[in-house]
């Protein structure tokens, strides 16, 4: 992980979003850029990014990474919020956008998806959505998967978590079963889930990794389901196919679960 944005209106309920933007960063080394987005005259580009540089100061100092200040940058861009989100994160090549759960960064939804997806489809990287607290490394991780072998959210979940520390990794998947196409689910082999994260079930040592199968009405109430009953620090979730057309046909579960889920959420791009 090398470049993270934080995508931040300056409200306080993104503040969670900013704390864990800012330690992401410090844990990896990566550059960081705090990004405003509005349509110009909703306030002074000058006033905002003079905000934006006393924030990063703060935050550095009080951090006590005197090296970290050099790696944060303020930049602030007019024009429609996702938009300028995607253009940006396209410009510097970002491995993640940092979202809080704030009305224009987080849940509200359209047919093309919530602002976090527009991003993450156009920018083809990865979008964290932050309502609340999160630790660094997570303590435990979900990854609801579906049936398709190679999942980007377990390549994810290996590359940036499995050596910082976390403890545990529960891999779902959710037989659906007011759903035909998710009637007889091709369950992935446990093998290949164990090799594509590096971890095997009950070893001795390491992150405990577990892998379930679910039975429930619809994916998201699975999903919603093994949050309740798991408690994960943290979900990560892949999004559905690419299009306006792969939407409509299979729907989008990290929509639905993105509008409800009260704890933080890292979609991945489709493969």
């Amino acid at each position: 992980m090398r470049t993270i944005i934080l995508a931040w209106d300056l409200n306080e309920d993104g503040r969670h979003a900013a704390d864990i933007a800012f330690e992401l960063a410090r844990v990896y080394g990566a550059r960081l850029f705090l990004l405003y987005v509005a349509v110009e005259g909703v306030m002074s580009a000058d006033r905002v990014r003079q905000r934006l540089e006393s924030e990063i100061t703060r935050r550095v100092r009080a951090g006590g990474d005197s090296g970290a200040e050099n790696r944060c940058e303020a930049v602030v861009r007019p024009g429609d919020f996702p938009e300028g989100v995607t253009d940006f994160a396209r410009e510097v090549k970002a491995d993640l956008v940092v979202f809080g759960p704030n009305r224009r960064g987080g849940t509200r939804t359209t047919l093309l998806g919530t602002s976090p997806e527009r991003v993450l489809r156009g920018a083809r990287t990865s979008v964290l959505i932050v309502p609340g607290p999160l630790e660094i490394p997570p303590r435990s991780i979900l990854v609801p998967v579906g049936r398709v072998q190679g999942s980007t959210d377990l390549d994810l979940v290996r590359d940036w978590f499995i050596s910082q520390g976390v403890e545990e990794v529960l891999v779902l998947q959710v037989s659906a079963y007011a759903s035909p196409a998710y009637r007889k689910p091709q369950i992935l082999p446990a093998e290949d889930v164990s090799l594509q994260l590096g971890l095997s079930e009950g070893a001795d040592s390491g992150p405990v990794l577990r892998i379930e199968t679910w039975s429930a009405p619809t994916v998201k109430e699975g999903i919603l389901s093994a949050v309740e009953k798991a408690d994960p620090s943290l979900v990560v979730m892949r999004t559905s196919p690419e299009g306006l057309l792969g939407r409509i046909a299979f729907g989008s579960v990290a929509s639905e679960v993105c509008r409800v889920i009260d704890r933080p959420l890292l979609l991945t791009p489709p493969p």
